[in-house]
């Protein structure tokens, strides 16, 4: 299997996590910057976002979004 080069950019997939993260209830103020990796081999991108201090317990959520498609899950922190 051959790696893949991203479409989206770092920006634009913050952007489209960032979204959807509103849509779900989140303040993205209160978050620090993510985290953001791209992963070649599946095409997709996963950004970690964590509570600024002093956070909580599960104070933490994660967006997988699909480079090809520009879908996006939310993943809730526990």
């Amino acid at each position: 299997m051959s790696e893949r080069t991203a479409r989206l950019t770092e920006v634009g997939v913050r952007e489209i996590a960032e979204r959807l993260a509103a849509q779900q209830g989140e303040h993205i103020q209160d978050y620090e910057p993510p985290i953001i990796t791209f992963d070649s081999a599946t095409g997709e991108w996963w950004l970690l976002y964590e509570l600024k201090p002093p956070g909580r317990p599960g104070g933490h959520f994660g967006v997988l979004v699909c480079d090809k498609t520009r879908d996006a899950k939310f993943v809730p922190g526990k």
